[in-house]
Formats: C-alpha cells, sequence, structure tokens
C-alpha cells in the first residue's frame, strides 16, 4: 500500500508520515510547492509521478477564528473546499483512493449525544463550512474515498492549546479558561496512528479496498470518526495540562460569553467513535493518556525535508 500525504509539513501530515514510515509502508510526503491542493495541474503532475494507492489529504486551512473574514475566509474555502476537491479529481485520475481529513466543527452543538458520522451537519463559522464543503467535493467527484473528521488537535510541529496552556502556566499565576464547550482532544500522533490503521483495515490484500461506495451526487459518503478517547471542556484539559507538568497556576472556568471570539463554536461536538472502533476491533486510547505522552514529549514528530520521500 503505497500512500501520498498532502500537507506533509503541518502538525497532522507530519505525523501521519511519521507513523507509515515506523510501519515500513511507502510513503511520500508531500510539501505545498510540490503538490499544492489549489493547484490542480501541479497536484496532477506529482500524483501521477508519485503513483500511490491512496492520497491522505492533511493540507488543510486552520485558523478557525481568521477564516471568519476576508482574506481569510476566501483561503479557507480555497484550500478546505475546492482544495479538496481538486485533490479528489486528481487522485482519481491516477487510480488512487482518497482519505479527506475534515472536523467536529461541522456540527453545530445541539445535540447533547456523541455525533454520528451521518448525523446532520450544520456548521456555526465558517471554517466548519469550508470543511463540510470539502467533504461535499470529495463525494461528488465520484473517487473511491473515505471521510475521517476528528476534533481538537494538537501536537508537535503547530500552534495548539496544549501547548499554549503548558507555555502561559509557567509564566502566570491564574488562567481563565472556557468550559462550556465540550469535544474529544486528540495528539496527532495519535490520530495518525488511527488513520493509517483505518487504511489498513479498508486495504484488502492486492485487490479493491473494501468498504468503499464510489461517490457521485447524492451518495451517502463513507464517513468514519477519529479522535482519541473519553471527552473534556477547555478548562478540564488545560487543567490536566497545569496537573501533569506539576504548575502552581490557577486554573479558572470560565463562559464562553465572557471571552468572545470572532468565530462562533458549538457548545457540544463530541463525535461518536463506536463505527471506527468497530472496523479496527479496537477502544481509541483515553484522551488523558494521550496528553501524558506529548507532554513527555515521546513519540516527538521530527521535520521531515522534501528529499526524505522514498
Amino acid at each position: 500500500m503505497k500512500m501520498v500525504v498532502l500537507g506533509a509539513h503541518g502538525l497532522l501530515g507530519r505525523a501521519v508520515v511519521a507513523e507509515a514510515r515506523t510501519r515500513g509502508l511507502p510513503v511520500r510526503g508531500a510539501a505545498r510547492k510540490e503538490a499544492d491542493v489549489t493547484d490542480p495541474g501541479l497536484l496532477t503532475a506529482f500524483l501521477s509521478e508519485a503513483a500511490p494507492h491512496w492520497v491522505v489529504n492533511c493540507a488543510a486551512y486552520t485558523d478557525v477564528d481568521g477564516a471568519e473574514a476576508d482574506p481569510g475566509v476566501r483561503e479557507a474555502f480555497q484550500v478546505n473546499g475546492e482544495g479538496a476537491g481538486h485533490a479528489a479529481r486528481a487522485a482519481g485520475e491516477v487510480g488512487a483512493r482518497l482519505l479527506q481529513v475534515s472536523t467536529d466543527y461541522v456540527f453545530d452543538g445541539a445535540l447533547r449525544r456523541p455525533y454520528r458520522p451521518h448525523d446532520d451537519a450544520r456548521p456555526l463559522n465558517a471554517y466548519g463550512r469550508s470543511k463540510l464543503e470539502g467533504e461535499e467535493r470529495v463525494r461528488e467527484s465520484g473517487v473511491g474515498h473515505v471521510v475521517v473528521r476528528t476534533s481538537w488537535l494538537y501536537g508537535p510541529g503547530g500552534r495548539n492549546f496544549v501547548d499554549t496552556i503548558r507555555h502561559l502556566a509557567r509564566e502566570r499565576e491564574e488562567l481563565r479558561v472556557v468550559d462550556d464547550q465540550r469535544s474529544r482532544p486528540t495528539r496527532a500522533g495519535s490520530l495518525a496512528r488511527t488513520l493509517v490503521d483505518i487504511l489498513m483495515a479498508l486495504e484488502p490484500e492486492g485487490g479493491r479496498a473494501v468498504g468503499l461506495g464510489q461517490g457521485g451526487k447524492g451518495a451517502e459518503a463513507p464517513i468514519l470518526h477519529a479522535s482519541d478517547g473519553g471527552e473534556a471542556s477547555w478548562y478540564e484539559l488545560a487543567r490536566e495540562v497545569v496537573k501533569v507538568e506539576g504548575l502552581e497556576c490557577r486554573v479558572l472556568p470560565v463562559p464562553s460569553h465572557e471571552m468572545p471570539r470572532p468565530a462562533p463554536r458549538p457548545g457540544y461536538s463530541v463525535l461518536d467513535l463506536a463505527e471506527t472502533e468497530a472496523l479496527l476491533g479496537r477502544r481509541l486510547s483515553p484522551w488523558q493518556d494521550e496528553l501524558r505522552v506529548h507532554l513527555a514529549g515521546a513519540g516527538e514528530v521530527g521535520a521531515i525535508h522534501d528529499d526524505e520521500s522514498p
């Protein structure tokens, strides 16, 4: 199973490339200058030369607040929406299948039970709308694919909530953190392991991928949810960071309206993991365990250079 990872210099892309290499899988990590999802010609040329079985699209615009106004909203839709469609069509042209990474922010948080893959998506912000458009463009492309939604991603190599809290808690005596938004914190390395497991589970020996319907307008997209297990608020996650690090900083819970942000967030976007756990035959690791792995520095992902790709 030969893989190409788009967005390989990003937080998740780096982790997926590292995970595949750890398992001895042939993988090629594509930087934006090599395979820009907003440049269909460049993307198709790269994939034609690489000849993968799977394309894992980790390329994304991830600035949730930045996407609420121009020029961020335009870039978000160019990368997350149109770009996902370009990746799907390019994969189809070279005979590959696509794993498209999406987000819990396609949901509005109105439900108070974990969201199942085919629950109605009603994003509250431009970032969520751009990711949902990407899902739809992938489905309409007709390529064999799977959409995998995740949530609250953190890890080495990119700005993220966990490392921000760790830094601020060393400098301040007190932090105020939102306590009325809940989801599943997810370590990038843990998600990378799950994504590769999903590909292995969907890839038969020497044949066509199983469990993947073709897309097509009106077709139900194959969707899975993948994150670390358990759930937390931002406050609970911050408190756990401070506890594990043994810091003296006080962490105080506050409601969202006391800390307004440009982009509205769902109050509850916990993803139902049952279908993914059934496919993989294992429970997904608790977020508290994966947080300790990150804070301990275990499994840190080094820089990926263009000349490292086989």
